[in-house]
């Protein structure tokens, strides 16, 4: 979803906390709210230890898996080219078993993904070439599919809905989200290696579906 009138980067009730111990956290980002246009510059300006730091690594998904928690509702938002964190099955399957093979892994948490970087635009068009149905043409701007998705869940309150409408405010920011991980905790302590990527789980699809 992106339009040329929108922002490069939209940052929105931006939260962020490390944990210090078991019992305790400190919140280094406290609800910042900015958009980085496009074709421009822009600088974070504030005093030693106001978050500059951590806001630009939270941006770029470089935040530390093991202790910092981005709080729900943050948002980030990348102008149509947000990168998505996917994960085959298989890819899945082999992390657990490692982590179950390996002592020091318990109580711990570790990100499994596929350990690339791809679009959700891209994700949406080879999932759409793999069914063989046309791929997304249009897009609409963030506010606006926004927008659409609250009168559909309006309506579907109004109607008393047993289940939620298919286009929700959850699904918008799902997918116009950035959401990457970092696996390099996995890699380090795990031995932990994908073995397929996205394309190739889209390709194996694409195989099945052709299976009479």
């Amino acid at each position: 979803m992106n339009n040329t009138t929108d922002p490069l980067v939209r940052v929105r009730n931006l939260r962020v906390s490390f944990q210090i111990d078991r019992h305790h956290h400190f919140e280094a980002v406290k609800g910042i709210s900015f958009d980085i246009p496009r074709n421009a510059t822009v600088a974070l300006v504030g005093e030693s230890g106001s978050g500059k730091s951590v806001t630009s690594l939270a941006i770029l998904g470089l935040l530390p898996p093991e202790n910092s928690t981005v709080a729900a509702g943050s948002e980030i938002l990348y102008g149509g080219r947000n990168l998505v964190g996917l994960s085959h099955v298989e890819n899945l399957a082999e992390g657990m078993l490692l982590a179950a093979a390996v002592p020091a892994a318990a109580g711990q948490v570790y990100h499994l993904t596929d350990g690339e970087e791809i679009t959700a635009a891209e994700a949406f068009r080879l999932l759409a070439e793999a069914l063989g149905v046309p791929p997304p043409r249009r897009s609409l701007s963030f506010s606006a599919a926004f927008a659409a998705a609250s009168l559909m869940e309006a309506w579907a309150r109004l109607r008393r809905q047993a289940s939620p409408p298919a286009f929700t405010r959850f699904g918008v920011h799902l997918v116009a989200s950035d959401c990457r991980y970092d696996i390099s905790k996995a890699r380090r302590e795990l031995g932990y290696r994908p073995t397929i990527t996205f394309r190739q789980g889209v390709a194996s699809l694409a195989a099945e579906a052709a299976l009479p």
